[in-house]
């Protein structure tokens, strides 16, 4: 665990869940969470617009960090 502006980050193979990051993401009030993708509340409308974030599956691999700009 680790803690962040005050909130527990959870963490999986030393990177945060997808819910722990979710959290903090969503805490800051620019941006929502819906089916594994942030979203910008300025850019709710757009689609093609989003990043999404993979945890790592194991042990040995890195989260996925993978932006959606084409319509931004």
């Amino acid at each position: 665990m680790l803690t962040v502006d005050g909130q527990l980050l959870e963490l999986r193979f030393g990177f945060p869940t997808e819910n722990s990051i979710s959290e903090i993401v969503i805490n800051n009030g620019d941006f929502v969470f819906n089916d594994g993708y942030f979203k910008h509340w300025d850019l709710l409308s757009e689609q093609g617009c989003a990043v999404l974030y993979i945890p790592p599956s194991n042990p040995e691999s890195s989260p996925q960090v993978i932006p959606y700009t084409d319509n931004c």
